[in-house]
């Protein structure tokens, strides 16, 4: 199947920030994919910002930001669709090697992602590094990530965490959790749903009114 590329829809610009982080240059990459007949979104971006929210309308809408420290670097990024049957698949394309040094500390590229899912969707998330955010939306969740905090908010559905580092809060879940954690503090609020933390490497680890069973090992 040929592979779809999003549309650009903005030319390198020069922006020195961009969410807090060096931006010096940038380009937005949007797409719209009609969900009818979709079952499944695999997302697998590498380093950037990831933010989920509900759908106004039956499209999995993308709207992001590519930001590099040199045109060059910025020009092999991009972020890439395919429809195979009931899955989307979404891929970022960034070059990860990246030389630092103490004469050239601020060789960067990353892609934030702002993405608008409709309701019953299962979302397979594969994230390198960056701080993800997902709040009011209806899906089963599976979730694998690097580096960076997660945080879900207001959630309906199952959700699977499997994280390397990085702090942990969700807060408002109507559906089962279950987290693999390596390092950073946990912190799990107003669960309607049994929780299920079979291993946790390091941090602190917090549960206010959960309405089902917690078990926790690897303490």
């Amino acid at each position: 199947m040929k592979l779809i590329k999003t549309v650009v829809l903005a030319s390198c610009l020069i922006s020195p920030v961009a969410f807090g982080q060096n931006c010096e240059f940038s380009r937005n990459i949007n797409s719209d994919v009609d969900a009818t007949g979709l079952a499944r979104v695999e997302l697998d971006v590498g380093a950037g910002y990831l933010n989920i929210r509900p759908s106004e309308n039956d499209q999995v809408s993308v709207r992001a930001r590519a930001c590099a420290s040199t045109r060059g670097r910025l020009e092999s990024m991009d972020l890439v669709h395919e429809r195979r049957g009931d899955r989307l698949v979404i891929d970022s394309e960034i070059d990860d090697n990246v030389s630092f040094s103490i004469f050239r500390s601020n060789d960067y590229a990353y892609i934030d992602v702002d993405m608008s899912v409709p309701a019953g969707l299962l979302l397979d998330i594969e994230d390198g590094s960056g701080d993800i955010r997902i709040a009011n939306v209806s899906a089963e969740l599976r979730i694998e990530d690097g580096s960076g905090d997660i945080n879900i908010l207001r959630h309906t559905g199952s959700v699977r965490i499997d994280d390397g580092s990085g702090d942990i809060d969700v807060d408002g879940l109507s559906g089962a959790l279950r987290v693999v954690d390596g390092s950073g503090d946990i912190d799990v609020r107003n669960v309607v749903g049994n929780v299920h933390i079979p291993s946790d490497g390091s941090g602190r680890v917090n549960f206010d009114d959960i309405g089902g069973n917690v078990r926790m090992r690897g303490r």
